[in-house]
């Protein structure tokens, strides 16, 4: 089962039929407006300076910076949508949808190639597909630049696997061409050439010998990490570079960030468009997050001793890691430090990780357990999807900020878990 061709006719019935449920979890976000949060300001407004029909338009997608962030082909994306829609709110959640649904069913192709196991790429692909962390980003327009860098960044992703199939250089070039588009989308696509080492060495092929196919890779990363630092803190008094003192609570936090994100993930409730942050800026951080570095590094060596017995476990979580790590918050690319939309990505290690403890625990199990086992994933997963179609009606009805007595965050340590 090396590819999607070999596939039986139920397990694509199997896959049809998820996809159908995440079109329906969602589907009422095409009945939302505009949001208050930023769709109005990024996409009805502004948004016409970037006319991509236009020479002077197209000059600023390619040579301004929208609100710091350097975003060409998520202006491009707004830019056409306008020209053939206009200002209905519609057809941008009916795209924002299909984007997600396009990006699951990458997942679940990649972790086939992967795994080599239907089951476990299938349970990723669900659990991607649902999981109601994801809603702020197939639910609000704004959140287009992490569909869209995440499109290209699977995209680069499964024409790099490609190359091992196929020795000719269409797919590597292929792969290049997507990681570029990705970058031009958002600036966390930064991590790709670390996670194609990672895969590599997940799946037996890392030689030393051949670090130079990384190379272009690299680079890529290196022109965007020096653009994407600029257009953010290029004027900017607040740059943590400048400010020791603030970059060492922003490292701090970035640990903490880890922990708060795998606690989202285990229980997906009380969620936010722009969570408040965790104490007064202008204190030195509390306890609990003084002393998350300690966690976080205890956890990673018991992750290392797993190598000793399997990678997967290792692979897991470094990909959670690593895709994480541009918006760990130590150097903030955006208003907020933590976000749904932060991890949209970074959650495919978690969801791999679920996988294969699922599949571990069913192919050790008895007749008995494995239908109970089998009974429990099914409740699991319609419990996700009730989360996720409450969480999109939030953002229906526009209801998506905390509530007021949880935006003072100094009067609870963590007030919105």
């Amino acid at each position: 089962m090396e590819s999607i061709k070999y596939l039986k006719t139920y397990q694509i019935f199997l896959v049809f039929i998820l996809l159908f449920i995440a079109f329906a979890t969602f589907f009422i976000s095409i009945d939302a407006k505009f949001a208050s949060v930023d769709d109005n300001l990024l996409i009805t407004r502004e948004i016409y300076r970037y006319d991509f029909f236009s020479l002077s338009g197209l000059k600023n997608i390619f040579l301004q910076r929208t609100h710091y962030i350097y975003q060409p082909i998520i202006n491009i994306s707004y830019s056409i949508e306008l020209k053939l829609f206009k200002a209905n709110a519609a057809f941008f959640h009916f795209d924002n949808i299909m984007l997600h649904l396009l990006n699951t069913f990458l997942v679940f192709i990649i972790f086939i190639k992967l795994t080599k196991h239907f089951f476990t790429a299938y349970i990723i692909m669900a659990l991607f597909a649902i999981h109601p962390v994801h809603v702020e980003v197939v639910a609000w327009i704004s959140a287009r630049k992490d569909l869209l860098y995440s499109l290209f960044y699977l995209l680069s992703l499964y024409f790099y696997l490609k190359t091992y199939e196929n020795k000719k250089n269409l797919f590597f070039c292929l792969s290049i061409f997507c990681f570029l588009l990705s970058n031009m989308s958002k600036p966390m696509a930064i991590t790709l050439p670390a996670v194609l080492i990672l895969i590599d060495f997940f799946d037996n092929k890392f030689n030393i010998k051949n670090l130079k196919k990384y190379i272009p890779f690299i680079i890529i990363t290196s022109i965007f990490v020096v653009l994407d630092l600029y257009c953010h803190y290029h004027g900017s008094v607040a740059n943590p570079l400048n400010h020791p003192h603030s970059l060492l609570k922003n490292l701090l936090a970035a640990h903490f960030h880890y922990l708060f994100y795998i606690y989202k993930f285990i229980l997906p409730i009380n969620l936010y468009c722009s969570y408040p942050y965790f104490y007064p800026l202008k204190e030195f951080p509390p306890l609990y997050i003084t002393l998350s570095p300690i966690v976080v590094y205890t956890g990673i060596y018991f992750l290392l001793k797993t190598l000793k017995y399997s990678k997967k476990i290792f692979f897991g979580f470094s990909f959670f890691i690593i895709v994480l790590l541009p918006s760990s918050g130590i150097l903030p690319t955006g208003i907020v430090k933590v976000a749904d939309r932060y991890c949209y990505l970074a959650y495919i290690g978690l969801f791999y990780l679920v996988a294969i403890l699922i599949i571990y625990l069913y192919e050790k199990a008895n007749k008995i357990f494995k239908y109970l086992l089998i009974f429990c994933c099914l409740i699991i997963f319609f419990v996700l999807v009730y989360l996720s179609y409450e969480r999109t009606l939030d953002w229906k009805n526009n209801n998506v900020e905390p509530p007021k007595e949880k935006q003072i965050y100094y009067q609870n340590s963590i007030p919105y878990l």
